[in-house]
C-alpha cells in the first residue's frame, strides 16, 4: 500500500500521444507532531466509517486525515492559480493532467473554480483523493460542469484511500461536477 507524503508532490502535464511531460510541483506543511487526541477514533466520527473501515484505520491513516481536514485553503487556491498560468501557457490545444493525493485535491478544486476560462481539451485522472475531506468551501453551489473537461478519479490497487470506501464518497460533487469512477484501473 503506498503510504508516501501526500503533501508533496507534482501535477503532471502532457499532450495525448507525447511522452513529454511538464511538472507543477506542490508542497504543503504537514505537522511533524499531531497531538495525541488528534488521533482517537471520535475525530473521525464525522467521515460515518462502517466497523470494517475503523479497524483498518492505522495511525498514518489517521495523521493523512489530519493533514486534509486541516489543510490550508490559501495555499490551495494559490496553487489553483499556479495551475490556471500553467493551463493558459500550456501550447497544445488538448492536455491530460495527472494529479494524486494533494496535487489531485488542487485539479479539483481548479475544476470546481471559476478560474478556467481556457477552451483547451482537457482530461484529468485524479487518483489517492479522500473526496469526502475536499473543503466544503471549495464546493460552488451551482454546477461547473464544463464540456471541455472530463474527470476521472482512478482508485489504483496500491491506493491507501482503496480499503475506506467512505472517504471517495463523491455524493457532495455528483450535483456540481460530471465525473466517472474507474476503480482498479492504473493511472501510469
Amino acid at each position: 500500500m503506498n503510504l508516501s507524503n501526500p503533501f508533496k508532490g507534482k501535477i503532471y502535464f502532457s499532450d495525448p500521444g507525447s511522452a513529454s511531460k511538464k511538472y507543477l510541483h506542490y508542497s504543503f506543511v504537514h505537522p511533524d507532531k499531531i497531538p495525541l487526541t488528534e488521533k482517537f477514533m471520535y475525530r473521525f466520527k464525522s467521515l460515518k466509517m462502517c466497523k470494517n473501515e475503523k479497524k483498518k484505520l492505522s495511525t498514518h491513516h489517521r495523521e493523512f486525515l489530519y493533514g486534509y481536514k486541516n489543510i490550508d485553503i490559501n495555499q490551495i487556491n494559490q496553487c489553483v492559480d499556479s495551475l490556471a498560468n500553467k493551463i493558459e501557457m500550456y501550447q497544445h490545444s488538448k492536455i491530460n493532467i495527472k494529479g494524486n493525493h494533494v496535487g489531485a485535491l488542487i485539479c479539483l478544486a481548479y475544476i470546481l473554480s471559476k478560474k478556467h476560462n481556457s477552451n483547451k481539451d482537457i482530461t484529468f485522472e485524479l487518483s489517492m483523493i479522500p473526496l469526502r475531506l475536499f473543503p466544503k468551501q471549495l464546493i460552488p453551489k451551482k454546477a461547473c460542469k464544463k464540456e471541455n473537461f472530463q474527470v476521472r478519479f482512478i482508485l489504483e490497487p496500491d491506493n491507501w484511500i482503496l480499503p475506506f470506501k467512505s472517504l471517495y464518497d463523491s455524493s457532495r460533487l455528483s450535483n456540481v461536477l460530471d465525473f466517472t469512477f474507474d476503480e482498479y484501473s492504473s493511472a501510469a
